[in-house]
């Protein structure tokens, strides 16, 4: 599981492919330019994390755009969480993600506007003024496993419903923008840029071996970035040889499709005598055998 997280981190520090998965699959347009994100820093939430969620770190990735409308800049501050399987606190970690960033920002205007003596007395103690604005947070829950995501993506799917029906209407709602690999549609996958792509349609059909069968042809697993390949490898059982490189650095995955398609193959084969062990056993216990004569006889047989 760890390496996992660290492996999908790793693929959306890369500030195009970061800007791809928000533009093709939320946004559905070209609003974040690659060239204006910047890293941000995650470590504030450790500490707080550590204590409410034993098995969680803090936010995998945060950077800070500005994006260009009607000729204003509006700037934002963009999260990717990756999630390798259903996470049922999910609502929930995503609000105190972006609770937390809200707070940090408000800490660090009071600290510039005490500085620079902004504040009347009634506004000290918050340490805001009102032409003071947040910059808004926008996290995206990506889930890559193949199975779909099978947990709450709002606040109230995690409540009694007759206590929402009775009073959601002074109860705040909160909602994950989260995108599950397993349901885009091919479509919105084949919008992406080429590995990206490749990774997504691979973890949906990881478990169609026919569609896998069809993505071992593709000519895109020959040259594949490092990042993605090495999520290919931690993500699925396709035993990905990563010191496979060619002059850029990247990828070719061809041996690692041919060792799966042969492990497929065997298994294939072994879960079909299995089968056909049962039929025969349940056959001799029908013509009068006990179970351990029949299960003897089958012995000997496959032996």
């Amino acid at each position: 599981m760890f390496e996992k997280d660290i492996v999908t981190k790793k693929l959306f520090q890369n500030n195009h492919r970061f800007a791809d998965v928000f533009n093709r699959l939320l946004f559905h347009g070209e609003v974040i330019d690659p060239g204006q994100l910047q890293e941000m820093n995650t470590d504030q939430i450790a500490v707080l994390f550590d204590r409410l969620f034993a098995k969680e770190k803090y936010r995998d990735i945060l950077k800070a755009a500005c994006v260009k409308h009607d000729s204003q800049s509006i700037y934002l501050y963009l999260g990717i969480e990756n999630q390798s399987d259903t996470d049922f606190t999910m609502p929930v970690r995503t609000m105190l993600y972006d609770a937390i960033n809200y707070q940090d920002q408000i800490q660090s205007l009071a600290e510039r506007n005490r500085k620079e003596k902004k504040l009347t007395p009634s506004r000290f103690l918050s340490g805001m003024t009102e032409n003071d604005r947040l910059i808004p947070v926008i996290t995206l829950v990506i889930c890559w496993n193949p199975d779909g995501y099978k947990g709450p993506k709002r606040i109230y799917d995690m409540m009694d419903p007759e206590a929402i029906r009775e009073f959601g209407r002074f109860i705040p709602d909160y909602r994950c923008n989260l995108i599950s690999v397993a349901e885009l549609s091919d479509a919105d996958i084949r919008s992406m840029d080429d590995d990206l792509s490749l990774l997504m349609e691979i973890m949906k059909y990881s478990k169609k071996e026919e569609k896998m069968r069809e993505l071992s042809k593709d000519e895109r697993i020959k040259d594949i970035s490092y990042e993605v390949a090495e999520s290919i490898k931690f993500l699925t059982d396709i035993p990905v040889d990563l010191s496979k490189k060619g002059k850029k650095g990247n990828v070719d995955m061809s041996e690692g499709f041919r060792l799966w398609a042969e492990a497929e193959r065997k298994e294939g084969k072994t879960e079909g005598i299995d089968e056909s062990k049962e039929k025969f056993i349940q056959y001799l216990i029908e013509n009068g055998k006990t179970k351990e004569e029949a299960v003897s006889e089958i012995d000997k047989l496959f032996s």
